[in-house]
């Protein structure tokens, strides 16, 4: 059986929402879900956010991190996802798309 990792993305003022994520193995992502509490741990993380690693200024947690502890821990986790994902996958969608189909059409 395979399992999606998926997260959705969307600045305030964007039109577009975009979701990306990565597919592989359910029984992989046993693994990688121990490793990624262990990295994130390592790095003093709770939980990992993309848009607050890579905000200018610098954000809690990230704040204090030098350049190098920044680089060894996205290398760590892009590493341990590119092990073990069999393929991602990305979309986009017009929010004025989505909200324009009926009701029925918008269930998840």
């Amino acid at each position: 059986m395979l399992r999606a990792y998926i997260d959705a993305s969307r600045a305030p003022s964007d039109p577009v929402l975009t979701v990306a994520g990565f597919i592989a193995p359910a029984n992989k992502w046993k693994v990688v879900n121990r490793k990624w509490r262990d990295g994130r741990k390592r790095a003093g993380i709770d939980v990992f956010r993309m848009s607050q690693f890579m905000a200018k200024p610098a954000v809690h947690p990230y704040r204090d991190m030098t350049p190098q502890k920044k680089e060894a821990t996205i290398t760590r986790l892009i590493d341990l996802i590119a092990a073990t994902a069999s393929f991602g996958v990305a979309a986009g969608f017009r929010l004025s798309d989505f909200t324009a189909l009926p009701d029925e059409d918008r269930e998840i």
